[in-house]
């Protein structure tokens, strides 16, 4: 799941999560959270969501079930359910 938010937070800034200039510092970035936080122009619920991914602590951090329902992805969820499920029952006739 962590690699899942440096992921989410690398396709939406452009940018690593967690800089350093060489691997150590990188890994010493990593080992205490030191990130830029996401930009104030995505939303709270996404910043939130990414925040939560990359908690430290394995027992703190999201898992799949509760990344599943997050309003933000249950909300995605509903809308390709809402734009694909009326195409499932087209006649072909």
């Amino acid at each position: 799941m962590w690699a899942l938010g440096v992921l989410i937070y690398r396709i939406m800034t452009g940018e690593e999560p967690f800089q350093g200039k060489t691997e150590t510092l990188l890994v010493d970035a990593i080992r205490s959270n030191d990130r830029k936080p996401m930009p104030s122009h995505f939303s709270e619920e996404l910043r939130n969501l990414v925040n939560s991914l990359l908690t430290l602590s394995p027992e703190k951090r999201l898992t799949v079930g509760e990344l599943l329902m997050t309003p933000l992805i249950l909300n995605e969820l509903e809308s390709i359910i809402d734009d694909f499920l009326p195409l499932l029952f087209v006649s072909s006739s």
